[in-house]
């Protein structure tokens, strides 16, 4: 969380007697705005924007490296073999 500004214009308020405005005001604002959309659920921000949640499913990885084919079925099958590295690759 970012509370820094927040902090520095409390300290100039105390020790230095500074005078808010406006924009002070609206700094402050948009900091602590920033900080709760930092840390507020993702499913709330949804719910209170209209926003549609994203779409869950999981694409599938690329079939050539072992892990899921393009159905999303995990692949059993040997693997490619890797290439041959050059000797000035090999320290």
């Amino acid at each position: 969380m970012t509370l820094f500004p927040i902090v520095s214009l409390l300290l100039s308020t105390v020790f230095e007697h500074l005078t808010w405005t406006a924009r002070d005001v609206a700094g402050v604002v948009l900091i602590l705005l920033g900080n709760l959309v930092m840390v507020a659920n993702p499913a709330l921000l949804r719910r209170l924007t209209g926003r549609p949640a994203p779409d869950t499913a999981r694409p599938a990885l690329r079939a050539d490296n072992g892990s899921l084919a393009d159905n999303g079925s995990l692949r059993t099958g040997p693997r490619a073999p890797a290439p041959p590295r050059s000797a000035t690759q090999v320290r």
